[in-house]
C-alpha cells in the first residue's frame, strides 16, 4: 500500500470536498478505496450530504410520484432516504395492492354472474352473501373449466357460456348435492 505525504493528503481532502468519487481518487493516487475512507473518517468529514426538504422539493417529488416514478427511483434522483418520503400522498388507485385490485375484479365478475343466474340458491333461496353462492355443473362431462379459478382471466362471454352449464346453489346445498342428498334432476325442473 502506498503511503501518502501530507501534501497529497491535503490535496486528496480538497478533491473529495469538490465532489471527486472514491474510484476517481483511488485511481489518481494509486491507493485503495479503503485508504480513502480511512482518511475521510480521520478528518471527520460527513460522506453524505443531507437534502433539505423544502416545500418546492416536496412538490417536485409528489409530481414525480404521481407520474409513476417509483419510490426507489425518487430516492436515487433526489438523494433522499426512503423513510424521509412519508409526506407523499398516494392516490386512491395507488393505495390498492395488486391483490386488492384482483380481488375487486373477481368480486365484480362474480356479482355479474350471480345476478345472471338469478341471484339466489335455486334449492333453498339463500341470497344473503355472494361468497356463499357457488356454481355447480349439472353435467361434469360438459365442464370446460372451473369458474371460480378463471373469473379474473376469462372473457365475460366465455364465463357466461360456462355458467349456462351450471346451477346457482349456496355452499350448504352444494355440499349436499355432492354428498348425494339432493338430486340435481329435480333442481333442473325448478
Amino acid at each position: 500500500m502506498k503511503k501518502l505525504n501530507s501534501l497529497e493528503i491535503e490535496e486528496l481532502r480538497e478533491l473529495y470536498l469538490n465532489g471527486w468519487s472514491f474510484n476517481k481518487l483511488a485511481n489518481k493516487y494509486n491507493i485503495s478505496k479503503t485508504t480513502i475512507s480511512f482518511h475521510i473518517n480521520k478528518w471527520e468529514i460527513s460522506r453524505y450530504t443531507v437534502t433539505v426538504l423544502t416545500e418546492e422539493l416536496k412538490d417536485l417529488i409528489q409530481q414525480d410520484y404521481n407520474q409513476g416514478m417509483s419510490i426507489v427511483n425518487i430516492c436515487k434522483k433526489y438523494n433522499i432516504a426512503k423513510y424521509r418520503l412519508n409526506f407523499i400522498q398516494k392516490t386512491e388507485h395507488q393505495k390498492l395492492t395488486n391483490y386488492e385490485i384482483l380481488k375487486n375484479r373477481r368480486y365484480k365478475i362474480k356479482s355479474f354472474l350471480v345476478n345472471y343466474k338469478g341471484g339466489k340458491c335455486c334449492v333453498c333461496g339463500y341470497d344473503k352473501y355472494i361468497g356463499a353462492l357457488d356454481f355447480h355443473h349439472i353435467n361434469p362431462n360438459t365442464k370446460d373449466f372451473n369458474i371460480s379459478a378463471n373469473t379474473s382471466y376469462q372473457n365475460l362471454e366465455i364465463l357466461k357460456k360456462e355458467v349456462d352449464k351450471c346451477i346457482l346453489v349456496c355452499s350448504n346445498c352444494h355440499r349436499e348435492i355432492h354428498a348425494g342428498l339432493i338430486d340435481t334432476k329435480t333442481i333442473n325442473n325448478i
